[in-house]
């Protein structure tokens, strides 16, 4: 009697166990048919943005030819025509202060009284140094006025970055916390994901802010954007937050790995392992620990 029973339990065993792994399984196809959804639909919005940036250039193009065939450029000198198309072979001091001069006469301000603005060759602009954004949701107030952005550019150029974050966050997969772990994360080195969140900013920014604007915004844009969307390196990384006892006292600290480096530090406000951290787990430490389940230490804010 007792080895039939015995057998039954067994055999119910089994059946739940596969039961929950056929269960998980179905979860992770879920999860992982989702993000694949999300990326085909990135993927058609790059080609959408992307024709549409090249429409843009190729309007900007089109511009530029007309002026040049304008009655009108008759009344400009050779030396102020050679400053606007960049063509000075004969290069002359001289003529080069007439024709920044007559451009000035041209767009009527007053070079030496202007308190507004000051007027500046593009090749000056591309080398300045200053940050195109602010925490990576909207424009710096500082790139507003170098690029003359209106509130519904600012506005868009908000989207775009939000875009950029929300697909920078499909490549954090969470793990079961084992042991002393209370939290596991694994942030994925995906140049695919990179290359196509590239593309898509790239396209949406020249739609937003035309040809001429966005090749001097997006360079230094992207590469501010990138070091805050994912860590550097082409290895994945591996956060970690453990819990420990030292002295009596509880404690918690982070721990990240990619490759062969490791890096720990105690769990406290404001103290994250890099910039890239608050963009891929807003809020920071408070939202991860409510998450997953565990208590900040008393320490925390100290």
């Amino acid at each position: 009697m007792k080895r039939p029973l015995l057998a039954l339990l067994l055999l119910s065993s089994g059946f739940i166990g596969i039961f929950r792994l056929h269960d998980s399984t179905q979860q992770a196809r879920s999860v992982n048919t989702q993000r694949y959804q999300q990326l085909r639909e990135i993927t058609k919005q790059t080609a959408h943005l992307t024709t549409t940036a090249a429409i843009a250039r190729q309007q900007v193009a089109d511009k530029k030819m007309k002026a040049l065939q304008t009655a009108d450029l008759c009344t400009f000198s050779p030396e102020l025509l050679q400053l606007l198309t960049g063509s000075r072979s004969n290069y002359s001091l001289g003529k080069d202060l007439i024709a920044w001069q007559e451009l000035r006469d041209q767009l009527e301000t007053d070079w030496n009284r202007s308190g507004s603005f000051v007027l500046v060759s593009t090749a000056v602009v591309s080398r300045l140094n200053f940050s195109h954004f602010n925490a990576t949701d909207r424009p710096s107030d500082t790139a507003n006025l170098v690029f003359a952005l209106t509130p519904p550019e600012q506005l868009a150029i908000s989207d775009a970055l939000n875009q950029a974050r929300q697909s920078a966050m499909l490549r954090v997969q969470r793990s079961q916390p084992e042991g002393d772990e209370v939290a596991k994360y694994t942030i994925q080195a995906d140049p695919v994901v990179e290359a196509s969140i590239s593309n898509h900013f790239s396209a949406q920014i020249t739609g937003i802010l035309g040809a001429e604007r966005s090749d001097l915004f997006l360079a230094p844009a992207w590469r501010e954007l990138k070091s805050d969307l994912s860590p550097n390196g082409t290895e994945p990384v591996t956060m970690t937050i453990r819990h420990t006892v030292l002295n009596s006292q509880s404690k918690l600290i982070w721990e990240l790995v990619q490759g062969t480096a490791v890096y720990t530090g105690d769990l406290r406000y404001g103290n994250y392992p890099s910039s890239w951290f608050l963009t891929l787990f807003p809020g920071g430490w408070a939202p991860i620990a409510t998450r997953e389940g565990f208590e900040l230490p008393e320490s925390f804010r100290n």
